[in-house]
C-alpha cells in the first residue's frame, strides 16, 4: 500500500510556472506503462496555460472549481466546476481561467 495525502504534496511551478501542480500520481509511483501522471492542477485568475500538444500522450481533465475556457485542436470550449474534456494526442490545447476564483482541476496523462 502507498498512502499520500494531498496536504503533504509540495506545490510544484508547471508550464513555466503558468499554473501549480501537486502531483498525485507519478510514473515512478506505479507499474503501468501506459498511465503517466495524476495531477492535481491549479490556474489563478486571469492567468492560462499556453498552447501546445503531446505526440504520444492523451490527457484528461477533470475540473473541480472555478471557471475558464479550454480549446482543443479546433474548438473552444467554456468550462466549469464538473466538466470533463479529453485532449487527444497530436491536437493543441490550452486553458484560460476567466472566472474570480483560482482555477483547479485533475488532470491524468495517457501513453498511447
Amino acid at each position: 500500500m502507498k498512502k499520500v495525502n494531498i496536504s503533504e504534496l509540495v506545490l510544484e511551478d508547471a508550464h513555466g510556472g503558468e499554473l501549480k501542480k501537486k502531483v498525485l500520481v507519478a510514473k515512478k509511483d506505479i507499474d503501468n506503462k501506459h498511465l503517466m501522471f495524476v495531477n492535481e492542477a491549479y490556474i489563478d485568475t486571469g492567468k492560462e496555460m499556453s498552447s501546445h500538444l503531446h505526440d504520444d500522450m492523451e490527457e484528461v481533465f477533470y475540473f473541480l472549481s472555478g471557471e475558464g475556457e479550454m480549446s482543443v485542436g479546433e474548438e473552444t470550449t467554456k468550462i466549469k466546476a464538473g466538466d470533463r474534456i479529453i485532449a487527444p494526442a497530436k491536437q493543441s490545447q490550452w486553458i484560460k481561467n476567466t472566472g474570480k476564483t483560482t482555477l483547479k482541476y485533475i488532470c491524468l496523462g495517457i501513453k498511447l
